[in-house]
This record gives structure tokens, C-alpha cells and sequence, in this order.
């Protein structure tokens, strides 16, 4: 049990006990070569639980005959808030990354989480073997006063060596950072483009739109990431502060999808450089709540084009506005996005989250849309992303009737949770082209979804020996 929720036991005997957070993160689990083996490592963060980070060797399983003595050895190292270099540690909300850094090292990577000392978004990257912190890198972006945080990173490896280049997280002042971290010499690992974001959320009124997530990173469609750089796909909204779950009174959230060109300076860009989708349309298909969005086409430029120009004739990624309905609309008022978004077969899927007011305990809080959308452009898919009739098909008949003659005429891009408020799917391939994504709801219901796999001819596909 990690030290940062001892404190907190005594309080299980209360006989007027309140729920009480304890070790309510996830670990990542990764094999990693640390003191001079191969070892499976566990990595874990307390979420609301407390202000710390954990590691152990769980290379070995444990038995009814393991010794006391060994099990205790396999705690390799507790990093918390108190400790050198801890002040800047919050809760930690976001997941942890296990990877192998450019100066030989295995590290845990994080996002400093939710309500530091300090106030500030900081990105911890700490040696898995015995938790000394390699590198705090510091955004300087907020303080006490305007309070921010980092969120779950995104490592990233351009070149395919199996060690991290880069490192993509987003904050709560809707920044979205990228680290460089391509150095052998970790002194040298910083934010890169001097100290300024790749890009800051910012909805059509100008508010500020907090990164609670973490982001998805895919290769941009016209050539490798070592030549034309990467897409970084992302998502706002928060649902952490006892005023988030009200459908009234927020701002309105979106979706994006942005290009780091990964040069060597950046011509900071606003949405205004980005191509725009929408929401056009709502209603029902064989029973099931659906939406219906736009298809406009994207046009990426080369590296002699110029973000700067408005209107842009040419475009730095695309985003999408989710619905805020003003009154609280049970369907879609107050609609974010704070869930990882999963990049897959040329689709980006996303959970988005619709609170409703809460009336008693046992409310189950709102519910959410599962969006599924072109990766390039964020348009509709050209084919049906689920078989709402369940006929094992994906056709017209499982089309949005747009034009309201009573025939499919459109392909969704999203379809309501009926289990409430719902996280990132977990998808199990079927028999092609057929996957199937589960979401667990607040409901306390399962809901399964048979959903089109998509273009699955991504990568090599064969490969013939010369010699």
C-alpha cells in the first residue's frame, strides 16, 4: 500500500464513513531492462487517492508460500509530492508511460496531475529502476492564482528505434505541449519550440479549453513522420470539479486534429487555420440515437505554406465543436470530451460525456455519444461505422434519413450511449470486416456495439527476400 494513503485507513472503522479515494489509479505494466535484467515493471498513480507515483517488480508472481520478506522487495521506489523535486506533483490523474529514453535509460513518464503545490504544468520523467527524477521539465504555465496541471503524455518514436523522440500532453489552459526529448543528454530535454505551445484550444468565443486527456499521435497522410511530421488528435472538456457535472453554464468543447510539422520553428496557428466539421443533424435509426456530421474536404499543404494566411486556402489539421445546448438539453448540454481517444484502421473513436443534473445518490450522472470519424479530415466515414439493425451488414439501411423522406440517405458518425455516461471503448476484433467496442456505463450496464473495422491496409502487408 502506498505511504500517501496511510493517513486515510483509519477512516474505514468511521461508522459515519464517506466514500474515501485510496489507490484509484490504473498501472501500466511494461517489461523493461533495469539493473542489468529484464524485468515486468508496474507503474501506478493514486488519481484521487493522493499525490504520489509507485513502482513495482512484479517479474515474479506471487504465491501463499512467497516469503513476507521477498514480497517486500518488490517495492522498488514510492515517488511523492513531499520529495525532492516533488512539489510540482498532483494527483495523479493521468496514465503512466513505461518507455526507454535516448540517454540509455528506462523511465517512467507523467503528467505532474490535478491541484500541485504550485500550480503549474510540469512533466516528470523519473527512472523506472530506483524513481530518481531524470528530467522535471516545467511549462511555466500557471500558478497559484490560475491554477493548471499536465495531463496524461503521449510518447512518441518518429524513427523507429524503439526509443522516445518526443513527448505530447495537453493542460488545463488548453495548451497542448510537445517536449523534445530526442537528445542523448537529458539536460538538453525541454519544451520544444522554445517554450511555446504546438497549439492552444480555444473555442469560437476565445474561452480557454482544458486538455484533461491523453492525446492520440498518428503519422500525417502525406509521408512519414520523419519527413512530414505527425497528426496530434485531442479532445476538451473536463469533468473533475463538483461545477462540471451541471448541463448549464459551460462553454463549448471540440475535438481536434492538429499537424506538428515537426520543424525546426513554429508559426503559431489558431482554429482559424484548421478545416471545420459539424454536427448537422440528429435523430433516430432502428431505435438508436444517432448523429449525422459533415464530409468537407481537407487540403494540406507543403512546407513552403504559410499558417499565417486568413482564410487559409490550405489547412493545419480540422476540428469539430460539440453541441452545448443553452437551457441544458437533456440530449446535449454542456457535451466534452475527457476520455483517450483511440486512433485505429484510419478512424478516430472518442467517447464524448453530456452530464444531466443530479437529483439524488444514484443518479448515474448523464450519458455520452460514440464518435467515430475520417482520421484525415475529421469527415464522416465514406461507409457505415455501425450496423445499427444488426443484420451483420454495413449498408443504406443503417444510413440517417437526412433528407426526411423516409429512406437512409447518410452514414452516421455517432450513436448515443444507452448506458449512460460511457469511457473509452474496449474493441475485440470479429470475423472481417466486424469488430466489436464495449462500453461500460455509469448505468452499471455493458453496452456492445458491432461496429465496421474499417481499412485494415495500413502498414506492410508483405515483404520479399532478396538475397
Amino acid at each position: 500500500m502506498p505511504s500517501a494513503v496511510f493517513p486515510n485507513l483509519s477512516k474505514l472503522t468511521n461508522r459515519s464513513y464517506s466514500h474515501q479515494y485510496f489507490v484509484d489509479g490504473s498501472p501500466t505494466a511494461v517489461d523493461a531492462f533495469v539493473s542489468g535484467a529484464w524485468k515486468t515493471i508496474l507503474v501506478g498513480g493514486l488519481r484521487a487517492g493522493g499525490r504520489g507515483v509507485y513502482a513495482l517488480d512484479v517479474t515474479q508472481p506471487v504465491t501463499s508460500s512467497t516469503a513476507e520478506s521477498s514480497v517486500a522487495d518488490r517495492v522498488l521506489w514510492e515517488f511523492n509530492h513531499t520529495d525532492t523535486d516533488g512539489a510540482d506533483l498532483g494527483f495523479t490523474f493521468g496514465e503512466i508511460n513505461i518507455v526507454r529514453m535516448k540517454n540509455g535509460s528506462w523511465a517512467a513518464v507523467f503528467g505532474n496531475g490535478y491541484n500541485s503545490t504550485n500550480g503549474r504544468a510540469v512533466l516528470y520523467i523519473v527512472d523506472l529502476a530506483d524513481g530518481s527524477v531524470i528530467r522535471k521539465i516545467n511549462t511555466l504555465a500557471g500558478n497559484t492564482t490560475q491554477p493548471n496541471w499536465l495531463a496524461a503524455p503521449a510518447p512518441v518514436d518518429i524513427n523507429g528505434d524503439s526509443i522516445v523522440d518526443y513527448i505530447y500532453a495537453g493542460d488545463l489552459l488548453g495548451n497542448m505541449w510537445k517536449f523534445d526529448v530526442s537528445s542523448p543528454n537529458a539536460l538538453s530535454w525541454g519544451v520544444a519550440y522554445a517554450g511555446v505551445p504546438l497549439f492552444q484550444a480555444r473555442n469560437a468565443t476565445n474561452q480557454l479549453q482544458p486538455i484533461t486527456e491523453r492525446p492520440q499521435i498518428g503519422m500525417h497522410p502525406m509521408g512519414l513522420p520523419t519527413q512530414e511530421g505527425v497528426m496530434v488528435y485531442f479532445g476538451t472538456g473536463k469533468y473533475i470539479e463538483t461545477t462540471d457535472n451541471s448541463p448549464t453554464g459551460q462553454n463549448t468543447q471540440t475535438f481536434y486534429g492538429i499537424w506538428d510539422k515537426n520543424q525546426s520553428t513554429l508559426t503559431p496557428f489558431t482554429r482559424a487555420h484548421l478545416l471545420k466539421q459539424q454536427i448537422i443533424d440528429e435523430s433516430t435509426v432502428h431505435g438508436y440515437n444517432v448523429r449525422v456530421t459533415t464530409d468537407n474536404k481537407i487540403a494540406w499543404h507543403g512546407t513552403s505554406g504559410n499558417p499565417a494566411d486568413s482564410p487559409p486556402t490550405t489547412h493545419l489539421g480540422w476540428y469539430m465543436d460539440l453541441l452545448n445546448t443553452e437551457g441544458g438539453n437533456a440530449n446535449n448540454g454542456g457535451e466534452r470530451q475527457v476520455s483517450n481517444p483511440i486512433l485505429r484502421n484510419g478512424r478516430i473513436i472518442f467517447p464524448t460525456l453530456v452530464p444531466t443534473a443530479i437529483v439524488n445518490a444514484c443518479d448515474f450522472g448523464g450519458s455520452g455519444w460514440l464518435m467515430e470519424l475520417d482520421a484525415v479530415s475529421g469527415a464522416r466515414m465514406a461507409f457505415s461505422p455501425f450496423d445499427l439493425n444488426n443484420d451483420g451488414k454495413f449498408d443504406n439501411n443503417d444510413y440517417a434519413d437526412v433528407n426526411g423522406d423516409g429512406v437512409g440517405d447518410t452514414q452516421v458518425s455517432g450513436k448515443q450511449s444507452d448506458v449512460g455516461i460511457i469511457p473509452t471503448p474496449g474493441i475485440v476484433a470479429g470475423v472481417d470486416p466486424v469488430e466489436y467496442q464495449y462500453t461500460p456505463g455509469s448505468t452499471g450496464e455493458i453496452e456492445s456495439t458491432r461496429a465496421n473495422a474499417g481499412n485494415k491496409d495500413l502498414g506492410r502487408q508483405t515483404w520479399r527476400q532478396l538475397r
